[in-house]
């Protein structure tokens, strides 16, 4: 792992539904969390801005089925920066979903999945995440995201 490891993630969001969408983990035991749900995102590849790791990320991870294409992320803003347990800062953007589940298609990983906060509250997620959505569904609930 490199001296000081970053990365990006995205959480879209529901905000009539107050719920985002994260992603089951592949079920391998060899990758960290296995089936595990986590944000959508990933490693920040060298030179790389955490916008630029974001945009590139979810391209790689989401395909557009209304347009063939891979997702193009547009019109996100920062949410959080967050260090984990393993010394890696991911800087974690939002962006209100502006497609509905049959729209887009996982490349990686084995499902998407709405969760709810409570549902948030209950499950254990990849990479301590938990503490990002603690903090996102209040600001969800009270508009400044």
């Amino acid at each position: 792992m490199p001296a000081n490891p970053r990365g990006a993630g995205v959480l879209f969001y529901d905000r009539q539904r107050q719920r985002v969408l994260l992603y089951r983990r592949d079920n391998t035991p060899t990758i960290p969390f296995p089936d595990h749900l986590d944000i959508l995102g990933g490693h920040t590849e060298e030179g790389e801005t955490p916008e630029e790791t974001a945009v590139r990320e979810i391209a790689e991870e989401l395909e557009d089925l209304r347009s063939g294409r891979p997702y193009i992320l547009t019109g996100y803003r920062l949410f959080t920066v967050y260090t984990d347990a393993r010394g890696v800062t991911d800087s974690v953007f939002c962006k209100e979903a502006d497609f509905d589940l049959a729209d887009v298609r996982l490349k990686e990983g084995q499902e998407l999945v709405w969760v709810t906060e409570e549902e948030a509250r209950c499950t254990p997620l990849a990479f301590g995440y938990n503490d990002i959505l603690a903090a996102f569904f209040p600001a969800l609930r009270a508009g400044t995201v």
